[in-house]
């Protein structure tokens, strides 16, 4: 059976938990990175701001600690860190005793995914694995095993594109008038590669003659003639 944490919470609890969670995100990024840091130090006895959220996740999500309570359940798989401190919290007042298994969705682990006792945690790194340790979690409670996806995505949805089986030599456009037959080179696995013919070479032409040699003693001329009129 999958349930959704917050399909069993009041209206209230779920608009200020899921929205405003994105919100926070959306519009005060710097607000939120500071929270995310203050809250992932190591647990240091009890803490007000640990137990003031739980108070409020046990009145907000009450729905889901009765279903716990009452379904009879060999176990618990979270996929989110709402649920296991619910489910954690009834542990330690013995209200229940079915055991937990945390995977945990994110690259590294926060503070807020550790909630004892669960049995295990699953862990998409290394690197969120030595977060749990940094937060007094058993190395053997701990299993690297990525994040898990829905088996629909594990198939590719593309097929490769063809490995390409011809090779068409480009030319300038000079080069391509000269030698019209040029052919496409086909190659082959195993097969010799033809070479494509070399464009026949193209004399420049002669430099022709400036007009302004041609007429360079018409200026003295006219000085001449401008001279003698005087």
């Amino acid at each position: 059976m999958t349930v959704d944490a917050l399909a069993l919470a009041r209206p209230l609890f779920k608009r200020a938990y899921g929205e405003g969670y994105l919100k926070l995100v959306d519009k005060a990024p710097s607000l939120f990175g500071m929270l995310f840091d203050l809250t992932d130090k190591p647990s240091k006895g009890k803490r007000f701001g640990d137990g003031l959220r739980r108070a409020v996740q046990r009145w907000g999500a009450n729905q889901l600690a009765e279903l716990v309570e009452t379904g009879g359940w060999d176990a618990v798989i979270h996929t989110h860190f709402l649920a296991p401190e619910l489910i954690a919290a009834l542990r330690r007042r013995g209200r229940v005793a079915t055991p937990q298994l945390t995977v945990v969705t994110d690259y590294d682990a926060h503070r807020i995914w550790v909630h004892e006792p669960t049995e295990r945690y699953c862990v998409a790194s290394p690197v969120a694995a030595a977060s749990l340790r940094s937060h007094g979690v058993s190395g053997e409670a701990i299993e690297t095993t990525g994040i898990p996806v829905m088996p629909s995505l594990s198939v590719p949805q593309f097929a490769p594109a063809p490995a390409p089986t011809a090779l068409l030599p480009l030319m300038p456009a000079a080069a391509k008038a000269a030698a019209p037959e040029a052919q496409p080179v086909r190659a082959l696995d195993g097969a010799k590669t033809a070479a494509a013919p070399t464009p026949p070479s193209v004399a420049p032409p002669r430099r022709r003659r400036h007009a302004w040699l041609r007429s360079s003693a018409a200026p003295s001329s006219r000085r001449s003639r401008a001279t003698r009129s005087r």
